[in-house]
């Protein structure tokens, strides 16, 4: 395998990842028009607006990573080894279904860096909101 093929592999894994971030967005924005409030002020229609400008970025991202893959692997590979004449070999034999195994590491561990934050952040704030009322029933 050419190690501009390995370059191309990994951008679109990142690819999939942007249209999985897209899907989940979208999903979200869905959750969030049929589940609103009926006061057109609740902060809503911000919410809406924000993840509506993330799943644009998500979707542009992924249609110029699958378009131009090839493209952008090329000048990483270039950029990355000017002085090289020879596409240079990798002893790496990807299949289809290792690849696929990858790309779900990769969504779970985007999923859980993106997720732990506001995890440990609710624990946070319930203990502390539990701490007060400790305090106050003293």
């Amino acid at each position: 395998m050419k190690r501009s093929h390995l370059i191309q592999l990994a951008i679109l894994t990142i690819a999939l990842i942007c249209g999985y971030k897209f899907i989940e967005s979208v999903f979200s924005m869905v959750l969030a028009l049929l589940y609103q409030d009926t006061d057109p002020y609740s902060g809503v229609s911000s919410y809406i607006i924000r993840v509506l400008i993330a799943s644009a970025v998500y979707c542009v991202a992924l249609i110029l990573l699958v378009r131009y893959n090839r493209e952008l692997a090329n000048y990483i590979d270039r950029v990355g080894n000017p002085n090289a004449a020879v596409e240079e070999k990798v002893n790496i034999h990807i299949e289809q279904a290792n690849l696929l195994y990858i790309v779900l590491v990769a969504v779970c561990l985007i999923t859980l860096i993106t997720e732990v934050p506001s995890l440990i952040l609710s624990i946070y704030n319930y203990f502390k909101k539990r701490d007060r009322q400790v305090w106050h029933s003293k």
